[in-house]
This record gives C-alpha cells, structure tokens and sequence, in this order.
C-alpha cells in the first residue's frame, strides 16, 4: 500500500513538472515569435502591492511578481484593456480624514477526491473507512473574498488604518453553507518601532502557513493558528541595516466559535474562565538577499507560545483544562527562486487552534496532547509561474484520545499557480491525505485534485 501511495504521488508531481515545462517553453517560443512586432512584452514584470493580510492562510489577491534574471517568459503585468470608467465612482467615510481600499477575488474551485473528505471545499481530513466506495466531487465558489483596507490620520507619533476581510464560508465553517465568513476585522496603531492592533486577527503562534489550493492550509494536519478575537503589541527593534528582532504579545480569546460549531455535543458548553489566553513570540529576521516570494523577508527563524485555560461544564464538578503550546516557525530564501518554510509544535487542549487534528479533550472529557507540523519547498519557474511540495502532520498522544477518534492525519501535497495576468490567477494541486483512527472506526486515506480559477482586483 505504502508503494503504491508513493507511486501515485510521484506521478502526481511528474504531471505538475511537466506541464510547467511545457507551459514555461510556450510563453518563451511566444515571445521569439513577436519580439519584433511588440517588444514591450520581453520586459521584466513590474512588482505590484495591494492592501496585505497578514498571514497567507489569509491571502490578499494582490500579486508580487518576481524579476528574475535571464527571464524571457510573457510579463503577467498584461492586464489588456482597463475597464470602462463609471462616473463619480468612489468610496467615503463619514469622518474625512480616512482612505478606504478595497480588494479581494471572484474564484471558482473543482474538486475530485477518491474518498470522502471532511468538508470537501476546504479538507481538512478523510473520514472514517466504512467498507464502501465513496469517492467525491465539488464546484463552488466558497473562498470568494472580500477586504477592506483602512488608511486613517496620524494620532500622536503612530499612523492609525486598519483591515477586515471575509469568505463566502458561512458564519461557521464546519456547517460548509454559503455565507459571510469574516477572518479580519481590527484597527491598528504602528509607527517603524511599535504596532498595536486591538480586533478580530491571526493567532500569534505559529504565524506562518503553507502555501496550498486548498482553503484550509493543512489546518488539522499540522499547520496550528486561526483566528480569534485579541488586543495585540508588537516591537520592532534594528540589530543593524539588514536584522530586525521582533517581539510581540497578544492577550486572546479563550474560545473561537469561527470553526466548530460549540454548540453542538461533545463541544457543548465549552467556556472561558473569565481570562485571556496569553501568546507571545520573539522573532528575528534578515532582509538582504534573496526574498521570500510576498514578503521582504529572506531569512526569519521565531519561536512563540501559548497559554490559558479553558471550562467545560460537568456533572457533578466543572473540568478545567491547561491549554499550552510552544512552537517555531522558520522561513529561508536560498535564491529569488527557490526556498524553505515549516512550523512545528507541541501542545494541550489546543483544538479550538486548529491542532490535535481539532481535539479539544477525548469523549471522557480529559484533554488531548499532541505534537505536529509541516514544511514546504517553493520554486518559482519564472515570475508567474510557481509551485509548491510539501508535508504536514499532527499526530495527538494516543494515550489521551478514547475510541472513535482521530489518531494521525497526515497530508502530502504538490502545486503549480500562474499569474497568467495580474488579475487571472489558475491553480492546479494534487494532494494525497491520510487519516488513522481508534477503533472501532478504519483507518481511509484518500487522493485529491483541485483546481482554482480566481479573478483579483
């Protein structure tokens, strides 16, 4: 079983090659064609900026192109006519003195999987093996976007602005409806040495994520942090021209109702203890060289982590979990076009953060421990054409889980993405998850094809 998996896996990522050579070697013979009627189209890509989210699960559709040395691909800066102007077209705010830009994206996504995925349009493991063939295909339109990036006056020494940002998920993402799923919605304070950010925001641990077609990013397979309601702090201090240590400190909601329904049993009456996690990260990072494709970044290497306690209602006394994490997040620009990313943790009761393969505490009600992570090798073929291979795990502490649970989820994926314009974005992945469970439930694994098509503005 084992050589088969890997056989289809590797075939996966043949095909992905292959096409991006081929697509790389039309763009180029396109070019030696019509050099001489439209030399403007040999010109390397222009870098372009839109209003950024700070995490990729997060992504802003804005587009950073690379200019690679020796490039003779087609610019993705060809956006072809602009569209008609409508008149007094524009945007304002009550109080004059705040600029508002918006942006998101229209996608399209297809999905073939060979066995049934929890919640197709954005997997995040393979359910139980019950003895039947059940393979799945989805079209939807589910991680359509929409943000808002606020830019307002200076108050004191700091430049005040703010984001929010939403799907089209529904308001509980399990429920897998159509919807207004908000991930962003906070207002910000920042100069060069300080930020403050008080609203709906990234965790702070583990702060990274893959790059994958695939809405939820390897959540559940080893990829820990979402969101949650937080007030924030973060200093930013040069060690020289080129290293700046980053440190940062959040006092966060307890409980986030943004993917699991908590209403529902076992989750019911799952509460606060009338006080805020508390998370932290210390980071340091260099800029000169090479970059990490999106940011200025060519080398970061943080450690942060995670404390607090959670309630659940019990008879005939309450249960009182520690929740705690410690993690690293690591990203390294070796060339313009190649490079490394990964996270890794260890942790308690940390379900409600999108690890332990979302295991808050077993059926016995006692929580669950478990360690995870993933890592990811980039290469961008030419400024708009790039790809991604990686791997992610959580594998909770099979002795804190009770029958019927998840045991190991594990998820092995490869992408190609191109920029075919700096508004039309095409995505191909395949993926191949692996989820175990106690019995009495069997262990399924399954194959995945994604495509995404995305028109950003």
């Amino acid at each position: 079983m084992g050589t088969r998996r890997a056989s289809q896996i590797s075939l996966c990522i043949c095909v992905l090659l292959f096409a991006t050579g081929n697509l790389t070697a039309q763009q180029s013979n396109s070019i030696s064609g019509s050099q001489t009627n439209s030399p403007q189209l040999s010109k390397p890509a222009e870098t372009t900026t839109s209003p950024v989210i700070s995490h990729s699960l997060i992504q802003s559709p804005g587009i950073t192109s690379l200019t690679l040395k020796d490039c003779q691909c087609h610019s993705c800066d060809t956006t072809g006519q602009p569209a008609t102007c409508i008149d007094c077209a524009h945007i304002s705010t009550l109080g004059d003195q705040f600029n508002i830009r918006l942006f998101g994206s229209l996608n399209g996504e297809m999905l073939f999987a060979t066995a049934r995925p929890n919640l197709p349009s954005g997997i995040v493991l393979i359910t139980p093996d019950l003895g039947k063939e059940t393979p799945t295909f989805e079209i939807h339109s589910k991680s359509t976007s929409l943000g808002a990036a606020f830019s307002g006056p200076e108050i004191g020494r700091f430049q005040s602005g703010g984001q929010i940002y939403s799907t089209l998920y529904g308001q509980t993402y399990e429920e897998d409806k159509y919807g207004i799923y908000l991930l962003m919605a906070y207002a910000e304070l920042k100069n060069e040495c300080e930020r403050y950010t008080f609203g709906l925001h990234r965790d702070l641990i583990n702060p990274i994520a893959p790059n994958t077609i695939n809405f939820n990013q390897a959540n559940g397979a080893g990829n820990l942090g979402f969101v949650r309601g937080q007030f924030r702090a973060e200093r930013f201090r040069k060690l020289n021209q080129n290293t700046k240590l980053t440190s940062q400190l959040a006092l966060s909601d307890p409980v986030t109702t943004s993917f699991t329904n908590f209403d529902k049993i076992p989750a019911n009456l799952l509460e606060e203890t009338a006080m805020p996690n508390i998370e932290g990260r210390l980071a340091i990072s260099k800029t000169s060289g090479p970059h990490v494709p999106g940011t200025s970044i060519r080398f970061e290497s943080g450690f942060s982590g995670l404390v607090g306690k959670l309630r659940r209602t019990d008879l005939p006394t309450n249960r009182i979990h520690d929740v705690w994490a410690v993690g690293t997040d690591f990203q390294l620009a070796i060339t313009e076009r190649f490079g490394f990313r990964s996270e890794f943790f260890t942790g308690s009761a940390i379900g409600n953060y999108n690890a332990a393969i979302f295991l808050i505490d077993n059926q016995n009600l006692d929580p669950v421990r478990s360690t995870g992570g993933w890592g990811e090798v980039y290469f961008n073929w030419s400024p708009c054409v790039r790809s991604h291979f990686g791997y992610g795990v959580d594998d909770p502490l099979n002795s804190t889980l009770s029958p019927g649970l998840p045991t190991r989820n594990e998820v092995t994926y490869a992408n190609m993405i191109w920029d075919v314009t700096k508004s039309l974005e095409l995505g191909v992945e395949v993926s191949h998850w692996d989820t175990t469970y106690t019995g009495p439930f069997l262990d399924n694994d399954a194959m995945v094809y994604h495509t995404r098509f995305r028109l950003k503005f």
